[in-house]
């Protein structure tokens, strides 16, 4: 099997989208800070994986969520999915916006 799988940095809130083979020992790697591109980011939590017989598929399917298409619709899914049941800090605040929503302006004197 082959994974398509999207993580989310709980330092910066970050999406990394990756494929592997092997998913255990690809988080493994990400947590320990093994992986290059995201070392700096950690720790992370897993949001979502799809798993493929094929690795041409899933690698398309990581191309497709780095898309600009794809982010929108990845985003889109995770919100309508994931949305949280309870206020609570676990769940990231930027995720979850909407992206029509105005961001609160504050002025000091």
């Amino acid at each position: 099997m082959y994974y398509t799988y999207v993580l989310q940095s709980l330092r910066d809130e970050k999406l990394y989208i990756g494929f592997t083979r092997d998913l255990r020992k690809r988080l493994v790697e990400h947590q320990e800070g093994k992986v290059e591109s995201t070392k700096t980011r950690r720790p992370f939590r897993i949001l979502f994986y799809e798993a493929f017989h094929l690795e041409e598929d899933a690698l398309g399917r990581e191309r497709y969520f780095k898309t600009t298409k794809g982010k929108v619709a990845l985003k889109k899914m995770l919100r309508r999915t994931l949305q949280p049941t309870c206020r609570c800090d676990y769940w990231s605040a930027k995720l979850f916006r909407s992206p029509s929503r105005p961001k609160e302006v504050t002025t000091s004197r």
